[in-house]
Order: C-alpha cells, then structure tokens, then sequence
C-alpha cells in the first residue's frame, strides 16, 4: 500500500513538473516572439528607410508572427506611424521665409559660378558639384539629380533652375500663418482597422506595445538626434519644422542646407557654407537694406560678409610695428570680436611670434623702422611657415617709409615690394567694369555689403604684382591700393591694404565702410568657402599640393 501510495506521489509529481515545464516554454517562446521583431529589424537612419523596412519585415514575418500578438501590433502601429508621417508632401512656408531660402541658394550659387566677368550666371557640372559639396552631406547624388533635370542642351544649370530646383525638392509651399497653424494640427485620420484592434487590445497588452514601439521608431538613435537638432535650427528659415508630424520626414544627410542667420552652428557635425554666411555675400549695390548711413552702405552688421556670433572656433592674432596715432588696432579687434573671433592683441613682437602658430590668421600693421632686438630671418621665417600650413595673414602698410616690415614679408611670400607716397583721403566707390578706373573697387566677398569705401589718408602702392594677387581696389591716385591673393595649394589667403591710416581711431567711425571691410577680410581670410567646398578640415593646414 505504501509503495503504491508513494508511486502515485511520485506520478503525480512527474506530472506537475511536466506541465510546469511546458507552461515555461510557453511563456518563453512567447517572450522569443515578441523579442524577435526588434532583434531582426536593421537600423534605419532616414523615414523613407524606416518604413520600407518595416514593411518587408511585417511581409516577410506574416507566418511567423501574428500581427495581433503584442510584438507584431507594435511593429504594426510603429510601421504605420511612419507611413502616415512619411506621406505628408508639401511644407507651408510664410512669403518672407520663402525668400530667405530662395536668396541662401542663390548666395551658394553665386559664390562657386566661374569668376570671369563675362561669363552667364551658370555652372558646369564641376562646378555644381562643389556648389553641392558646400551645402550638402552627400553632393554627388544631389548634384547628379540637379543636372539630370536642370541642365540644358550646353550641360549648364541656370541659377534660376538651381533655385527652383531646391525649392521643389524640399516640398515648400508659400501660405498664409492661417494655413501654417492649419498644416501644423492636421493629421491623417487613423484607419478603422487599427481603431479596433486598439478596442480588442487588453489593457496590459496596450502599454506593453508603447514599450517596443518607442525603440522601433527610434532605433537609429546618434542620427534621429542629430537629425533634429539640424532640424531645430532650420526652425527660423523654414516653417514646415514648426509641424511636429513633418520633422522626421526629411533625410538626415540632407538637413544641412540653409541656417538661420541668427543660429550658432553646431561644429561637430558636417557643415554648409550657409552656416557661416549670410545670404548677401558677394553683393554690393544690389542689397536693398531696410537703412542706410551716411555714406550710403547698408547700415547694420545683418549686410557683412559673416553671419553674427558664427566664428567662435576661429582666432585671431594681431600686432602693430606703428607705436603712433593711437590705439591704432582698438577698432580691429573690437569689430572682429562682433563676429565672434577671438582675439589677441599682441604687445610685443616676441610674443607675436611665439603665439603666432596657435592662430588661424594674423594681422600685423608696419612700421616706419625694425628696433634693435627686431630679428628679420625669424620674422620671415615665422610668416612664411605659418602661411604655408594655410595661415591666414593681412599684411597693412602705408606711405613711404612705413612698410618696412611688410616689404620684409611680402618679398619672400609673393615675390614683390611696396613703394610711394601719394595722397589718399578719398571715398572709392564700387564698380563691376571689366576694366578699373582710379577711385573704385571691384565686387568680391571681402566687399560684401559695400558701395562706398574710404581709402586712407596716405597710400603706397606695389611695385608689379604677381599673376596670381588680384586687385580688389584702385586709388583715386590711380594706383591698387589693397589685392589679395588666394590659395595656392596649401599656402593660405593674403590681403595686403596699402592705407592703413584708415585704422586711426579719429576716423574709425568716421569713414566710408572701414568696420564691415575689417571684418569681412576676416571671414575671408579663413577660406572656409574653400573649405567647405573640397570637404577639407575647417583649421589647421589643408591636405593639399602646391598648384603649378
């Protein structure tokens, strides 16, 4: 009896761990199932990816997974989220943002079309890939479907073209704010189906999808991040990113055209030439500013060549041989700091050169003589290997004697000397002729903003000028009276200004353009129009060869 009752015990127990196995392995290939989706689905850094690979997973899975378990519900309700946001098309913008974006594409357009002044407001397809590469994260595919539909019969792309271009691409639409609020509360109504399965879904069953769907949507997390914050600072210029339901829409390499002028970019991520200028760059007479000052330039900062507070990474060495005629660099440093440079007024040549390696450009004004402990090998040393490692310099001089050590530096750099002592005191006046006449200059970005320019009390002029230094300005004395000179490989921009007396203090804020023209020869000196354009580093030395 005994041995029956322990058989019947132990059967019973066989039995008991038989079923409590089995309801584990129930329960554990239920937790499998519902893990599955989200092991199996791939990372997808772009909405349009997104849905598609929720689609062929929920289509390849069909069998597998019962789209009302709680997995496949999530995947379903995150699949269709996607869809729904994915399928909005046009973005309502307000007349004035419309403009704003029209005039940065245009702006980037300008700036790479071919320098000749005769040559059509067009570009090539070499040149519309570094106009792509300078705005955009992936410029080979844009610039490829930009002239698959935009190029004529000669494979040129007209400006006009460009911009419509862009504006069609990113789905804009001009609208009352009416319409924008209206754009912004909408959203495609839920299907019937998805509304019952919600009734259907327990309530446990109901939060335990919340939990997976969040991970769906936002399985590529670094890039929806950086997605969105491109995104937040599009805000100012285009209103469809006021539309919460529109924001994942666009493609995270595609985010990075066109900022707010008043945004602060962000450096750790890929940048666009629109970060750093404004949209009149390039333009002088045709700016139509909302004032003017006397001298008939527009007249506030909004109208450089640099957008506000954008120049925060970038610093600035200066030091002044001339000990007279006042603080002769206070108005220098304080108008690049407006941009954001940091700057250092160096005190002594000692310190010039020693400091000097650690700064993206250096100013120097020359003096009337070297003193004693003045070292003219280190000097140019010094210069010559700054400039080489794509240094910035702005080299300033004026009347005969007082270019000494600027006649030290220019005649190892470019070859040439400074000489004269003619009268000056005039305002130059802007010009697009072929050809100069004396007391004007010419359109570039270092004149961005400027139709009247003062041009010194005293000038000196150069001696003959390399094939490669280009004048930007002619003296009323009819003389160049500031060139540059850009890259040449991986040797950095000069600017060379023969009348720096325009820099006294006592006419500072008194003369034509003096302040924009500082800081303007600043954000050109960094070359990051260049930068940008051949996707190199934004400091340091450029990885390139010396051009023959």
């Amino acid at each position: 009896i005994l041995q029956d009752a322990s058989q019947s015990s132990l059967n019973d127990e066989v039995d008991r761990l038989r079923n409590d196995m089995a309801d584990r392995s129930r329960t554990k290939s239920t937790e499998d199932e519902e893990k599955a989706p989200a092991r199996k689905l791939k990372r997808c850094g772009t909405m349009a990816a997104a849905v598609a690979e929720g689609e062929a997973f929920l289509g390849a899975t069909a069998d597998e997974v019962a789209h009302t378990t709680r997995s496949g519900k999530a995947l379903q309700d995150a699949t269709a989220t996607l869809r729904k946001k994915a399928a909005t098309t046009e973005k309502v913008v307000s007349p004035k943002e419309m403009e704003q974006f029209k005039a940065q594409a245009r702006m980037v357009f300008r700036i790479m079309r071919t320098k000749r002044e005769d040559a059509p407001p067009e570009l090539d397809k070499k040149m519309l890939l570094k106009a792509c590469a300078s705005m955009h994260r992936n410029p080979r595919k844009l610039c490829d479907e930009i002239f698959t539909k935009c190029a004529d019969k000669h494979g040129m792309v007209s400006e006009d073209a460009f911009v419509d271009f862009l504006v069609n691409r990113k789905k804009l639409k001009t609208g009352t704010a009416e319409e924008k609020v209206t754009a912004k509360k909408t959203l495609p109504p839920e299907p019937d189906e998805e509304k019952e399965l919600k009734k259907k879904t327990p309530a446990k069953s109901a939060k335990e999808p919340a939990k997976k769907k969040a991970p769906t949507k936002k399985t590529p997390t670094k890039k929806k991040t950086s997605t969105k914050k491109a995104e937040s600072k599009e805000a100012p210029e285009e209103a469809p990113q006021e539309a919460p339901e529109e924001s994942p829409k666009e493609p995270e390499k595609e985010t990075a055209l066109l900022l707010s002028n008043d945004d602060k970019p962000d450096l750790s991520r890929g940048l666009s030439i629109t970060d750093f200028f404004t949209v009149f760059a390039g333009l002088q007479e045709e700016i139509v500013p909302e004032s003017l000052d006397t001298f008939g330039n527009p007249a506030t900062r909004a109208y450089d060549l640099g957008l506000e507070s954008a120049f925060g990474q970038f610093s600035v060495i200066v030091f002044s041989f001339y000990t007279f005629g006042g603080h002769l660099l206070g108005g220098v440093v304080k108008a690049l700091q407006e941009k954001g440079f940091r700057v250092l007024e160096a005190k002594t040549e000692e310190e010039f050169l020693t400091e000097l390696p650690k700064f993206d450009q250096a100013w120097f004004v020359s003096g009337l003589k070297n003193e004693a402990s003045h070292d003219k090998v280190r000097f140019v040393s010094a210069l010559k290997e700054f400039h080489e490692k794509s240094g910035g310099l702005m080299i300033l001089a004026d009347n005969d004697p007082i270019f000494v050590q600027a006649n030290e530096a220019l005649s190892e750099l470019l070859g040439i000397t400074l000489t004269g002592d003619t009268r000056g005191d005039e305002i130059l006046k802007v010009s697009d002729k072929p050809e100069f006449e004396r007391g004007t200059f010419c359109k570039h970005l270092i004149t961005t903003g400027i139709v009247s320019l003062y041009e010194g009390i005293t000038i000196c002029y150069p001696v003959k000028l390399p094939p490669r230094a280009q004048v930007l300005g002619m003296s009323s004395d009819g003389n160049p009276c500031f060139f540059c000179t850009d890259y040449d490989g991986a040797k950095g921009r000069i600017v060379v200004d023969c009348g720096f007396t325009k820099l006294y203090p006592s006419r500072w804020d008194r003369t034509a353009g003096t302040a924009r023209f500082v800081r303007n020869v600043a954000v050109w000196l960094l070359g990051l129009d260049h930068r940008v354009r051949i996707g190199a580093p934004l400091t340091g030395p450029l990885p390139l060869k010396p051009t023959k």
